[in-house]
């Protein structure tokens, strides 16, 4: 996993020591989101970025864009994830999901999303998850790209929960096994092109990663009351 080298040009696991650095980047990056609107609680770190994996691309030293790498085992903490009571699709477990994303103003539309899911469904595929979701507004630039690498898409019955907000049809896109994962990663490698995939040095021991279901929903952002 340690692809290339570009000076000053890595992805690494973030951590709290980051807070700062990741505030910023996060209400830079949602400033001018046209799709959905996210509550003020939301644009920071918060005790699901300490349980889950956010990983963050830096240029030059500088952080420019991030992925939440989180995992599901079981239906019901699927269905509190999706905030979906039925599951219209036939996910296997565990499931990776590639949840809150941002980037840099000044870095929008140059593949720094793409590049950093396919670290992460990399990543996923040494853990062994068997399927990958992630929930997007329908016509979005990311929804679009999530749509030429084979991701399936199935609408979501319910509102957005109370965190996100938007005007436009929300829809639950999924890869439904490994080998739909491996074809994104191999659609991904054409779509941006592995030379600049290859830009970015993969410095964090990945291997150190351990899955911590939360199959009894107690699930982190309880952790102060558990």
């Amino acid at each position: 996993m340690n692809l290339g080298s570009g000076l000053g040009n890595y992805i690494r696991l973030l951590s709290r020591d980051d807070a700062v650095a990741y505030n910023t980047l996060i209400q830079d990056s949602f400033k001018k989101v046209s799709e959905f609107r996210a509550e003020p609680q939301t644009l920071c770190w918060t005790l699901t970025d300490d349980h889950y994996y956010v990983l963050g691309l830096f240029k030059n030293h500088q952080l420019v864009a991030f992925l939440r790498m989180e995992w599901i085992e079981s239906i019901p903490e699927l269905r509190f994830k999706t905030d979906e009571d039925t599951i219209l699709f036939q996910p296997e477990f565990p499931i990776g999901y590639l949840a809150k994303a941002g980037t840099a103003t000044a870095e929008k539309n140059k593949g720094l999303n793409s590049i950093l899911r396919y670290h992460a469904l990399k990543i996923f595929l040494d853990l062994e998850i068997q399927s990958v979701i992630g929930i997007i507004a329908e016509g979005s630039a990311r929804h679009k790209t999530m749509e030429e690498i084979g991701y399936q898409f199935t609408a979501k019955q319910k509102p957005w929960n109370g965190n996100f907000k938007s005007d436009r049809k929300i829809v639950i896109g999924h890869l439904s096994d490994r080998s739909t994962i491996v074809q994104a990663c191999e659609r991904l490698e054409k779509k941006v092109g592995l030379h600049e995939i290859c830009t970015f040095t993969l410095h964090s021991d990945v291997k150190q990663i351990v899955l911590q279901g939360r199959t009894d929903l107690v699930f982190p952002w309880s952790k102060m009351t558990a």
